[in-house]
């Protein structure tokens, strides 16, 4: 009788991790969220996501992350989350995410852009690439969660919803750059536009 009764308590401890786990929210979420090659990327859906998962314990929210990331299914939405999470530990830096070659705007190479895919301006992640070229097989998000996690530390950035003003002002900020190495063409800036 003993061990039934200890295997009930068990789980009735471990059941709100497990739960937390399989979090229905998270899921919702991160949905709205699209992959870096798709044109409805925006701002807000990142911010919701992040602001979500730093409401959570840093452990609980850490075991989320992983699970989702160990599904394959959202990738790029992974990815750029971890981005947005995860800072250097040190004066040093994370490296970039191996999901194949960037194609940057403006003249701009990878030295312009640290937090690639996405460049974070007053805690709003703009999507800086036009895509990926790609010859072989993509880092996973799983392998570079767990590389942000080893060699990183988790931001003080604290991420919440934005006002349309706050917004415009980031935006402006980021197309009167000077990382520019070439004025941006009507398209590209529309691309920064459309992610507000």
């Amino acid at each position: 009788m003993k061990p039934v009764f200890s295997l009930v308590i068990i789980m009735l401890l471990s059941f709100p991790v497990f739960a937390q786990l399989l979090d229905d929210k998270f899921e919702v979420l991160i949905n709205k969220c699209s992959e870096i090659f798709h044109d409805g990327y925006k701002c807000a859906t990142y911010i919701d996501l992040a602001a979500y998962v730093q409401s959570l314990d840093k452990d609980v929210a850490t075991g989320i992350i992983k699970k989702y990331a160990e599904t394959s299914k959202y990738e790029d939405q992974i990815i750029i989350l971890t981005k947005m999470l995860f800072v250097p530990a040190n004066n040093d830096s994370l490296r970039r995410p191996y999901i194949g070659g960037a194609l940057f705007f403006g003249k701009t190479t990878y030295y312009d852009w640290p937090s690639e895919p996405i460049e974070i301006i007053d805690n709003i992640p703009f999507l800086i690439t036009g895509g990926y070229f790609l010859g072989g097989l993509a880092e996973s998000a799983s392998d570079y969660f767990e590389y942000c996690l080893k060699n990183g530390k988790w931001t003080e950035n604290v991420y919440k919803t934005k006002t349309p003003e706050e917004y415009k002002n980031a935006l402006d900020l980021l197309i009167k750059s000077d990382k520019w190495n070439a004025e941006l063409s009507g398209y590209e800036k529309n691309f920064f536009v459309r992610q507000i």
